[in-house]
């Protein structure tokens, strides 16, 4: 028999997950940061098309789904993913563990420091991840990342961003970045 895995909410499988990485973590970070505003177990607005019709299993359901792929999108990280997979539990153990799930991710983002779309995300919820993290705040965790400091952060942003023809984000990479000196 197959071993068959159905994903209603993730665009991502465990066959396609590999070098989309950072977008998977996007994912996971943006249910956590929107449970806090949704404890009837609701939605992010973000995703909900096409899958509108199964909002009441709403963001635990796809952050549950979206964790099932932490073990084949970092295979060296495999008792991290567990560590945050059994983290997951009822909604409610949930709403009160969001800082211990969001701990739980650390690895991860370490292990994907490098990519600019989650550092561009981060610094755009800066202020939620800031609530949902409690300890270490956005501005440690970008130290952690590049310890040389935000001028080798936005030094990458932007070559990366250039590179790819996004030259209209570098005036808000550089006021993100000043938000958090």
């Amino acid at each position: 028999m197959t071993n068959l895995s159905v994903s209603l909410y993730s665009p991502l499988t465990p066959k396609n997950v590999h070098g989309k990485e950072a977008l998977l973590l996007q994912f996971i970070l943006s249910e956590l940061i929107y449970a806090k505003d949704s404890p009837e177990g609701g939605s992010s607005p973000a995703y909900l098309y096409p899958y509108h019709c199964f909002n009441e299993a709403g963001w635990l359901c796809k952050i549950c789904e979206h964790a099932r792929l932490l073990k084949p999108a970092f295979p060296d990280l495999e008792r991290e993913a567990t560590a945050f997979n059994e983290a997951l539990g009822g909604q409610e153990k949930f709403l009160s563990q969001r800082s211990t799930l969001f701990s739980l991710l650390l690895p991860f983002l370490m292990s994907s420091k490098a990519s600019e779309t989650l550092l561009l995300f981060l610094l755009q919820h800066g202020v939620e991840i800031d609530k949902l993290a409690r300890t270490d705040t956005l501005s440690d965790l970008l130290k952690k990342m590049q310890p040389k400091g935000h001028g080798t952060i936005s030094q990458l942003l932007k070559k990366k961003y250039q590179a790819r023809g996004f030259s209209a984000l570098l005036p808000e990479i550089d006021r993100l970045l000043t938000s958090y000196e």
